[in-house]
């Protein structure tokens, strides 16, 4: 699916503003599905070095398509699988079969794992409500959980240990 999307190179932007998709092979403008599908994602520096985006988004203004085909139109996801070498990719990671969909589930979780907020994940992925992310992208959640129960047991042995008259930065444990 093709996005009418903006960038700005310095600031490390992409701004999503139109969904484009690809129906019966022509591309169709249109507004997005809701208020949140108009975005802005941040892009990290891998994603945009040397051999990134940088060539294809260096020196395009704000109000210009961010990432373009050759001639400038519509990157077709046909096209962007040919010149990313795609099927080769996915055989040499043994990551087939992977929709081109799919790494947006990858942002969301490398994002929910380097710190950022499931509204801040909810935002940059474009859903309506962070409910709607947390069900999208369910398997995020399992290393919290287990973080979530080691910091209720600090808080339970912080509580025991004022309730013993101990001091709450002091613990039990050897």
């Amino acid at each position: 699916m093709a996005t009418r999307a903006t960038s700005t190179y310095q600031a490390r932007r992409l701004y999503v503003r139109q969904p484009a998709p690809e129906v019966e092979g022509r591309i169709i403008v249109g507004p997005p599905k809701t208020r949140a599908a108009v975005r802005t994602v941040p892009l990290p520096q891998i994603a945009v070095g040397e051999f990134g985006l940088k060539p294809r988004i260096a020196g395009h203004e704000r109000s210009e398509q961010a990432i373009t085909s050759p001639n400038g139109g519509f990157l077709r996801s046909n096209n962007w699988r040919r010149h990313t070498h795609w099927s080769r990719v996915l055989q040499k990671t043994q990551l087939a079969p992977l929709t081109i969909h799919e790494p947006r589930h990858t942002y969301a979780s490398l994002a929910r794992a380097s710190g950022a907020d499931l509204r801040y994940v909810q935002k940059t992925m474009g859903h309506s409500t962070p409910t709607v992310t947390a069900n999208i992208c369910s398997d995020l959640y399992s290393d919290e959980l287990d973080h979530v129960a080691t910091n209720l047991d600090r808080l339970h042995d912080t509580a025991a240990n004022q309730a013993n008259g101990q001091e709450p930065d002091k613990t039990n444990q050897p």
